[in-house]
């Protein structure tokens, strides 16, 4: 009888039309959110790339291994685009999945943004009736050998964010598609189902240090399966994080992360085996490795609004080079000394004021903000020297331009209280005022302030947005 498990296992999976687990399973939606909600491509403007590896219900001959490839990107600031692999294999049934995703944001609010997310791609099922152990060779199985063929695969998903709140819907094979097996006398369906997931989660710092991640995943299709995962994942300064979670079909999963520098990643899972397999599995395990790049916004000076100001200057030197009423003068040197004490030719080309003003109409719009953007660590106001070069270019400008007044603006990202990040916001800004005044430009031209983190340019949902929100910003003033 053993002999012959498989193969009914799979005789049953295909004859009709499969009902059983089609889409690969993965534990580590928490790390790697793109591998299971298309629309979240792109969503930190980063690239990301992740590689991981599941070993199903261990210790069971022919239970399920799965490998998956996935990559993602931001495009602009709305668009993003993805790639998810996944190759899953049982004993005698193999099945590979290939989607290309595209993700466009709606942004909402300063806090809140939409994502939606299509993907489309094929999805190819074989199955190789030469490894089963049969009695019977003359089974429609086993003579028809090894088949196999493919189908449109697709998905559509939507994906939204409140600062640390965070909702996913994925709907995979949104349009039902079936790959044709052909058995002598008696053709099969692989036939892939409509799927549906959903997600939320939540991080929360409840210290500078610590933050809890709680999450909520739901899966179901047609109504023969239904499946709630519950996790917590506890993370300290986001390089280590441990978490534990509960599956509805009595298994327990254990996590641990560790991220190196917010650019490489490591993560493994744990899940027990449920009731059921318990005497025949040590449980199922998932190892993943991730790498993310992303792309530092240079600190530049945006040319077109400082070098209008600068350009105009060769007509105020013009002015004092050519003066032809203090040339001719000079040359009776009698009157030399008349002319020192008077002084009246000097003084009336000085006291021109439209030529000095005229430049005025434009220099850029009142707290129209310079093209430059200083970052700071967690907890620091301590200049970096990547922003030397671009520092040395608004130093020049200011000296060129001694009427032009800047606002120098210090912000923070989301953790700690109100009043350590109102603290550090000003610390930053007034660590810019004096790195300027110590290099020759006036202090009482240099307005600094600090506005915590009120305003973001990304939402705070991980630390690669919070050091883009631990910024200093230039405008000019009047």
């Amino acid at each position: 009888m053993k002999k012959i498990i498989s193969l009914i296992i799979v005789s049953i999976s295909i004859s009709v039309t499969s009902i059983g687990q089609q889409m690969p399973l993965s534990s580590l939606y928490n790390v790697n959110r793109y591998q299971a909600i298309s629309a979240y491509a792109g969503f930190n403007g980063c690239f990301e790339g992740y590689l991981s590896h599941r070993a199903q219900w261990v210790g069971i001959n022919g239970s399920p291994q799965t490998s998956f490839l996935s990559a993602h990107t931001g495009i602009g600031r709305n668009h993003g685009l993805g790639i998810n692999l996944a190759f899953d294999q049982t004993h005698l049934l193999s099945k590979f999945s290939g989607l290309l995703s595209y993700s466009y944001r709606i942004k909402l609010g300063s806090n809140s943004n939409l994502r939606l997310g299509l993907s489309a791609g094929l999805f190819q099922v074989a199955f190789d009736p030469s490894k089963a152990i049969v009695d019977d060779n003359t089974d429609v199985a086993v003579v028809s050998g090894r088949q196999a063929n493919m189908a449109f695969n697709n998905d559509f998903s939507v994906y939204f964010n409140f600062k640390k709140l965070e909702i996913g819907v994925s709907v995979p094979q949104i349009l039902e598609t079936q790959a044709k097996l052909e058995l002598v006398g008696s053709p099969a369906n692989f036939g892939l189902r409509r799927h549906l997931l959903g997600y939320i989660g939540y991080d929360h710092h409840f210290t500078e240090n610590f933050s809890l991640q709680p999450s909520i995943v739901y899966r179901t299709f047609i109504t023969d399966f239904n499946q709630l995962d519950l996790n917590a994942q506890l993370t300290y300064k986001n390089f280590i994080s441990v978490g534990v979670g509960y599956r509805t079909s009595n298994s327990l999963l254990a996590r641990l992360n560790v991220n190196i520098k917010n650019k490489f990643l490591v993560a493994y899972v744990y899940e027990m085996a449920g009731s059921k397999l318990t005497n025949f599995s040590s449980g199922s395990h998932e190892v993943m490795i991730g790498l993310k790049f992303c792309k530092n916004k240079p600190p530049i000076i945006n040319d077109t609004k400082v070098k209008p100001v600068i350009t105009e200057e060769p007509e105020v030197e013009e002015l004092e080079i050519k003066e032809p009423e203090i040339k001719e003068p000079i040359t009776v040197e009698s009157d030399i000394k008349e002319l020192e004490i008077k002084e009246p030719e000097i003084k009336e080309p000085i006291t021109i004021e439209p030529k000095v003003k005229e430049p005025e109409t434009l220099t850029p719009k009142k707290e129209d903000p310079f093209m430059l953007r200083v970052q700071f660590p967690i907890n620091s106001s301590k200049i970096q020297h990547e922003y030397d070069e671009g520092l040395e270019e608004l130093i020049q400008a200011l000296k060129d331009n001694p009427k032009m007044k800047i606002k120098i603006t210090g912000h923070s990202c989301d953790l700690g209280s109100d009043p350590i990040k109102q603290n550090i916001a000003v610390q930053r800004a007034k660590s810019l005022r004096n790195y300027l005044a110590q290099r020759g430009v006036d202090a009482t031209r240099i307005e600094a302030i600090g506005v915590s983190d009120k305003e973001p340019t990304v939402p705070n949902t991980n630390e690669a947005n919070r050091s883009q929100n631990r910024r200093v910003e230039f405008s000019i003033i009047k």
